[in-house]
């Protein structure tokens, strides 16, 4: 696990990790549900980040209780995650999580072989310090060593026969919950050197101008 520490809740951490979705590449990001309750929740932001959908349930979908609760929904993800071929996440925002779905996380990693990054806008929460403890790890600080550590591999290659983008839904989201689908990549930088993008090409989390040796 490596967690990215960044102080003052500065946005350009959140531009790397976005920029470093690339499923082809085997490497989502995931954005947890703001306030979200248990790790059920937190599940379902995993799933829809692998470009699937799978409702939420509540008044609307209550007939979804035969199909189990949190455990049943962490399997799911770990089962798209081996079917795409996908061993790389990041998880934003991971300072506002609490302690179990931390445990989640870890779990879901020992079972498929995933590489968390965890994003910290903030400090570390206190209750997970003993946990992390107890694990492999390494914390980044700094936009130039994250920059660095979201850098795609020289060389590395597209999966094959996993057009995540092409896939149609088996429970199609219905039109009035906007949450539930994943946001078009904007075609326009959103500042310089950070940037998503429709072309094949490979997308850089880049270092800082500031910390780029000179020309």
């Amino acid at each position: 696990m490596t967690i990215v520490v960044g102080s003052d809740d500065d946005p350009q951490f959140m531009r790397m990790a976005f920029a470093a979705h690339q499923p082809r590449f085997g490497h989502i990001t995931v954005h947890p549900t703001p306030l979200a309750g248990d790790a059920t929740h937190l599940a379902h932001d995993l799933i829809r980040s692998l470009g699937k959908h799978w409702p939420l349930p509540d008044g609307q979908y209550n007939w979804l209780a035969q199909y189990g609760g949190t455990t049943q929904k962490w399997h799911l993800a770990a089962a798209w995650s081996l079917a795409l071929g996908v061993n790389r996440v990041t998880v934003c925002r991971a300072h506002l999580l609490r302690l179990p779905k931390w445990h989640h996380l870890l779990a879901f990693s020992a079972r498929t072989g995933t590489r968390f990054t965890l994003v910290c806008n903030g400090p570390i929460p206190r209750e997970v310090l003993p946990l992390i403890d107890t694990i492999a790890h390494r914390i980044v600080e700094g936009s130039g060593a994250a920059a660095e550590h979201w850098q795609t591999p020289t060389g590395l290659q597209e999966l094959e026969g996993h057009s995540w983008w092409q896939h149609q839904a088996a429970i199609p989201p219905p039109d009035d919950e906007p949450w539930s689908r994943l946001p078009s990549q904007p075609r326009r930088r959103l500042i310089q050197r950070h940037r998503f993008q429709h072309a094949p090409a490979v997308q850089q989390p880049q270092v800082p101008a500031s910390r780029q040796a000179p020309l």
